[in-house]
């Protein structure tokens, strides 16, 4: 849900059940308690969709959480690192945490030539200098910006 829909891991921890939304085709998940109180409704990606269904159709908590632990208590926001982490570490990826994979999701959108406006909004952010900071041009970046001028002759 970091990656996929660029949710903070405080959302991801008070996600429920009920705030996921899914057809065969289309998705969402609504975010009822954002920063600053705010609610916001991302779309979720296919392949987050599929994720969701499976796990929704084998999760075994009777919880309203959307993630919880063996217990059936909600994961809390520090749980929900440590799976990121354990998930990075087996992947080869060391230090990987919800932010890294919030600031992918944004950074990937923006050089796929989403609109900043449009990545702010998926991303909850009130000012669109917050999603700037999240998308800072690479080497590649610039050197591809300059590449694309177009040649008079």
């Amino acid at each position: 849900m970091c990656y996929y829909a660029g949710l903070r891991v405080a959302e991801i921890a008070s996600l429920n059940v009920c705030d996921v939304s899914m057809s065969a085709r289309i998705g969402s998940v609504t975010i009822w308690r954002g920063k600053g109180d705010t609610t916001r409704s991302v779309p979720l990606h296919p392949e987050l969709r599929r994720a969701l269904a499976t796990y929704l159709a084998e999760r075994q908590s009777n919880t309203d959480a959307l993630f919880a632990n063996r217990a059936g208590a909600r994961l809390s926001v520090r749980s929900v690192g440590a799976v990121v982490a354990k998930v990075g570490k087996s992947a080869g990826i060391d230090d990987l945490t919800p932010h890294v994979l919030r600031h992918t999701f944004a950074t990937n959108l923006v050089r796929q030539g989403t609109d900043l406006m449009l990545t702010a909004s998926l991303l909850g952010h009130k000012n669109v200098v917050t999603t700037m900071l999240y998308t800072r041009p690479s080497v590649e970046d610039r050197q591809r910006a300059v590449e694309m001028l177009p040649v008079e002759g």
